[in-house]
């Protein structure tokens, strides 16, 4: 896994740069809550703080 390293600016910025350009159409987007992904492997993906999640959604496309 590769190491990031605490970067609050640069997450403040993807959140931004979502809230300026991206539509969610599963949720009230005044709402929404993303989280800025700063890298990923296998079924793992870490936030810019480094804490790291199980991404239980990957497959839900592949299973539609």
């Amino acid at each position: 896994m590769a190491v990031v390293g605490s970067d609050p600016r640069a997450a403040e910025q993807i959140l931004a740069d979502d809230r300026a350009h991206v539509i969610h159409p599963w949720s009230v987007n005044a709402d929404a809550a993303p989280i800025p992904v700063a890298g990923g492997e296998g079924c793992y993906f870490w936030d810019y703080e480094g804490k790291r999640y199980l991404d239980f959604a990957s497959q839900l496309i592949n299973l539609s």
